[in-house]
């Protein structure tokens, strides 16, 4: 993932045509009132007398990137998303963190729960990565610092949560490509918990 001027930890807002000021300051808002006290922080640049908490970088698409002192968690980032999506200002934009990424689609809201989204599709790759352990493990694969098909050896042949941040980015379209499969074929997708009370409700 692209990491401008070295910042560790950030949260950024991508889009295809540049934001008016309003817009920015939305975003930046946005942030300031969603993300946890403590998780924004300025970061000193070369050509400016003072620090700067956003910045704002095109190289084909416009971002405008907030540094942050910790990593957001999954809900975190997702409630951030849903609260921007719902001020509709952007027909279309990404959300990127340092450790992954959300889009929302041309009616600006997400296709189904953020977070949720965003857990589910971690999970299944996780689980991705698990099979593909096993199954190189069993072909006489082990861990090594460095790939050698000669020794059979890979440095990702680790538990998920042993391998770099870096490996560990879930495929965010696939899940609801399934999702929508379903629902064109008739099926539908709810929580555990709404289920439970829907079928409460019908006994009662």
């Amino acid at each position: 993932m692209n990491n401008p001027l070295s910042v560790d930890r950030y949260i950024k807002l991508i889009t295809e045509d540049e934001l008016d000021i309003d817009a920015i300051k939305k975003w930046f808002q946005c942030i300031v009132k969603y993300a946890p006290s403590g998780t924004l922080k300025t970061i000193s640049i070369d050509d400016k007398p003072k620090g700067v908490s956003l910045i704002h970088q095109s190289d084909g698409r416009h971002s405008y990137l907030v540094p942050l002192t910790r990593d957001l968690s999954d809900s975190e980032v997702g409630k951030i998303v849903k609260k921007f999506a719902k001020l509709n200002l952007v027909d279309s934009f990404d959300v990127e963190t340092n450790e992954t990424r959300l889009s929302a689609g041309d009616d600006a809201g997400i296709s189904i729960d953020a977070s949720k989204h965003l857990a589910l599709c971690t999970t299944l790759a996780k689980q991705k990565h698990e099979d593909w352990v096993r199954e190189r493990t069993g072909a006489g694969w082990r861990y090594g610092t460095t790939f050698d098909a000669d020794e059979k050896t890979h440095p990702l042949l680790r538990p998920w949560d042993q391998i770099p941040d870096r490996y560990k980015q879930p495929d965010m379209e696939w899940p609801q490509k399934l999702v929508s499969i379903l629902n064109d074929q008739g099926y539908a997708i709810i929580p555990q918990v709404e289920l439970q009370k829907l079928l409460r409700d019908l006994r009662g």
